[in-house]
């Protein structure tokens, strides 16, 4: 809670949530934003009143989600601290940009504890200085967390493609087509329709034929109805 005799106020947010989407309310002792910015990384700000502090790394089931810290770059549960500011977070000339000093609390605190560490932030003027005199200061941190592997992301980033690319443009479309025809030649067979229509259940589906819209699709060329990603005509 803000100190004794001073009003709780709404703040604004400041220039670098502004750049990162983030609105803080400063109603509660900590509060933090989150979004994620890519697969497998997450970025979160942390901001807190004078004589308060954030918990990097793990905290309690209120403030601050459990989480494996790791050191190194590009590994899983790497934190990486983006921005540190202590004083009015409101006025760029009346707060202290302390980042390198946070993330060197950070990288010290895993080399001598290892990782899955924590590391408290306090937001007192004893570390960080007075940078805004006579007025209410706060602290706020905002860094990205990494939660998957190399291995991990590479795998969910070739999923998400297959999802998104287009099967009309796909290069091995007309192979895709054929194992489909293979597998759903038996269901075209069946019907006496689509054998007066196009001949024996034993024939292959071609690139077009009028069982084809036996089996659903609006043409008899399937390739006009593929309109979803690839994933899609591979899951058929």
């Amino acid at each position: 809670a803000p100190p004794i005799g001073v009003p709780a106020r709404k703040a604004r947010p400041f220039a670098a949530d502004a750049a990162l989407g983030v609105a803080m309310s400063d109603l509660s002792p900590v509060s933090r934003a989150g979004r994620s910015v890519q697969l497998g990384v997450s970025r979160e700000t942390l901001t807190c009143w004078e004589y308060s502090s954030v918990m990097l790394g793990a905290g309690d089931d209120d403030l601050c989600e459990s989480r494996d810290v790791a050191g190194g770059s590009g590994g899983k549960g790497n934190l990486t601290v983006l921005s540190a500011f202590f004083g009015d977070l409101d006025d760029p000339e009346n707060r202290r940009d302390i980042t390198m000093e946070v993330q060197a609390m950070l990288l010290e605190a895993i080399a001598a504890q290892g990782p899955g560490c924590s590391v408290e932030v306090p937001a007192v003027t004893r570390l960080w200085g007075d940078p805004a005199r006579f007025r209410v200061k706060r602290l706020s941190v905002t860094y990205e967390h990494r939660w998957l592997s190399d291995e991990e992301q590479q795998a969910l980033e070739a999923l998400e493609h297959r999802v998104t690319a287009k099967a009309q443009t796909a290069l091995d479309l007309d192979q895709l087509v054929a194992r489909l025809g293979e597998a759903l030649r038996p269901a075209a067979g069946a019907s006496a329709a689509a054998e007066q229509a196009a001949g024996s259940d034993s024939d292959p589906l071609g690139r077009t034929s009028p069982r084809w819209r036996l089996l659903g699709f609006q043409n008899s060329d399937p390739r006009t109805d593929l309109r979803t990603g690839r994933l899609a005509l591979e899951c058929l």
